[in-house]
């Protein structure tokens, strides 16, 4: 398990956290794309209020932070994580990338 922490500089009605990986021989020479990671996420948390934008006090995350410990995938060598914050009330979202090497 690995953990990973959100801090916020403001915090916003939180639809779910999307967590990808890049794709078994992708091309880390080529520019970070899209198109480099799984469709599908490896790792989600999301909120079960429905509908999720009526519910802003129920989804704000807390000020201090959030943290996620996750089962990282079964994967060999250097890979890129991206992170995906949605937010609930808006069609926007918040991203990191961070760099891993599986041995």
């Amino acid at each position: 398990m690995v953990d990973f922490t959100w801090h916020y500089t403001k915090t916003h009605a939180t639809r779910r956290w999307n967590y990808f990986i890049t794709k078994d021989g992708w091309n880390p020479n080529e520019p970070l794309s899209r198109a480099q990671f799984e469709q599908t996420p490896f790792f989600m948390v999301q909120n079960p209020q429905q509908p999720h934008w009526e519910h802003a006090n129920e989804l704000m995350p807390s000020a201090e932070g959030t943290v996620h410990k996750i089962q990282m995938p079964n994967k060999k060598g250097y890979h890129v994580i991206l992170g995906v914050w949605e937010i609930a009330n808006t069609a926007r979202a918040f991203y990191q990338v961070v760099d891993v090497n599986f041995v």
